[in-house]
């Protein structure tokens, strides 16, 4: 196991004993008018705010936890394409 892999164990342990676990949605609209607002992409086609009491967001795919989410993320053209190599 690498030591990202094992941090990422411990804050998961650590999470899980100090708070209950929130859905994670991917982000699929933002408010633009400064109130923060975020809508999940599992929302569509009436979207509304997320309620943060309860749930969170990310932009990030393999954080996902929303089962709706994830089921749109993978029908999505984009769910078929290849990462890009990075040059270092």
């Amino acid at each position: 196991m690498t030591r990202a892999k094992k941090d990422a164990a411990e804050i998961d342990c650590l999470a899980d004993e100090a708070y209950p676990r929130k859905l994670m949605h991917k982000a699929a609209k933002i408010a633009q008018d400064g109130s923060g607002r975020v809508s999940a992409l599992c929302f569509a086609p009436h979207h509304h705010p997320i309620d943060m009491e309860r749930e969170t967001w990310t932009i990030t795919d393999s954080a996902v936890t929303c089962q709706k989410c994830r089921a749109m993320l993978s029908r999505s053209p984009s769910a078929k394409r290849k990462p890009r190599k990075v040059k270092r």
